[in-house]
């Protein structure tokens, strides 16, 4: 089989998809485009912030990281419809929907932020991401057996990939 490849828009950096539909964030348009998957044919392009990066779908809904904007955009999957903008860190470049919330990388403000709230989005809130050697408000505490034991600060800590940085949730 021969792989196929379909033009989209410019300078392609995210890519989700909806259960049809392949949507792109165009970095160089500030947009994004939707392929319908069986065949590659454009659906349509849509407008959003500045410098799109990171995309996720949750079900129901697009989200685009913004990266220039420090925002994300929220478009219904079913139109393109912008429906929503949120602010978040400084410079998102990727987003992530666990089932409940949505999970957004700041690059430049070396943080996560959680979108918050009935309609997600409605509030935010940001964690700071540590280099720590132990992990995430993680302390060397007491000696047990002749090894080091590490205990939480907090019950909802766990590390993040790369490069020994660690998120802290509340």
């Amino acid at each position: 089989m021969v792989p196929q490849t379909y033009s989209e828009g410019g300078s392609p950096a995210g890519i989700a998809f909806d259960g049809t539909n392949l949507w792109v964030t165009n970095v160089s348009g500030n947009s994004v485009t939707a392929l319908l998957a069986s065949t590659g044919a454009v659906v349509g392009t849509y407008s959003v912030g500045s410098y799109p990066r990171g995309i996720a779908f949750d079900g129901t809904n697009i989200w685009v990281a913004n990266q220039n904007s420090n925002n994300v955009s929220k478009l219904l999957a079913s139109s393109g419809m912008v429906v929503g903008t949120y602010p978040v860190g400084s410079q998102p470049i990727a987003i992530a929907f666990d089932g409940t919330k949505h999970w957004v990388t700041n690059n430049a403000g070396n943080s996560v932020t959680e979108l918050l709230g009935q309609h997600w989005g409605d509030c935010s809130a940001t964690y700071p991401c540590r280099n720590k050697s132990l992990g995430c408000g993680l302390r060397r505490n007491q000696r047990l057996g002749g090894k080091q034991r590490q205990q939480t600060t907090s019950p909802n800590c766990w590390p993040a990939l790369g490069g020994g940085r660690h998120l802290l949730r509340r």
